[in-house]
């Protein structure tokens, strides 16, 4: 973010006190993600969605219709997979989506499935999906990786949904949806679910 107000001022300032640190910090900016590729790719990034082949996707409290820059683009394409369209002897199904989130969104408002957590508990979800998809897909490394940014253990009598959490594996692992199912962390995730994520979305063929 650039001010030419706050740039002049912040020089001026320099110029001033020659021995002062400038050091800037935007409260409402958000890291987790920006972190969690920093973990999984070795760089800091930006994720943009292209959700417009998109067969399955899970959301892990990511309100990606209503609550974030490119949720106009995202409508867009997720909308077109939602009509069920035959061509000739063809018939392709609607796309399905399944949201893990702690409040009503318009997305968890428009999913097939949708399952209710407080956000802690989505952590620990997020991490018990990893270690079902990553070792299911035969991705390598996967077990390290999980050890290594997971640090998160599920806390006794905070049970998962198994049933949940395993359907929605299996959708996401079926062969028919190969590079077309998308796991998606929500700004509220820490940078550890994140980069779950995306080594998910990459065993899965869908980065």
């Amino acid at each position: 973010k650039t001010s030419p107000s706050r740039d002049a001022v912040r020089d001026r300032l320099l110029r001033k006190f020659p021995k002062a640190t400038w050091v800037a910090w935007d409260p409402t900016e958000v890291r987790g993600s920006v972190e969690g590729t920093a973990v999984t790719f070795g760089a800091p990034m930006r994720e943009v969605l292209s959700l417009g082949k998109a067969r399955v996707i899970l959301t892990l409290d990511r309100d990606f219709l209503s609550g974030e820059p490119g949720q106009l683009a995202n409508a867009r394409e997720f909308a077109a997979t939602r009509v069920p369209r035959k061509t000739g002897a063809k018939e392709y199904a609607m796309s399905r989506l399944y949201a893990v989130e702690s409040g009503m969104s318009l997305t968890g408002g428009q999913a097939d499935h949708r399952l209710r957590l407080a956000p802690s508990r989505i952590v620990g979800f997020a991490v018990e999906l990893a270690k079902f998809v990553l070792s299911k897909a035969g991705a390598p490394g996967s077990d390290a990786l999980v050890a290594a940014v997971a640090g998160v253990q599920v806390p006794e009598g905070d049970k998962i949904d198994r049933g949940f959490l395993e359907e929605a594996a299996k959708d996401l692992l079926d062969t028919a949806n190969k590079g077309a199912a998308v796991v998606l962390a929500g700004r509220t995730m820490p940078a550890e679910v994140h980069a779950l994520c995306h080594a998910i979305n990459a065993a899965l063929g869908s980065l």
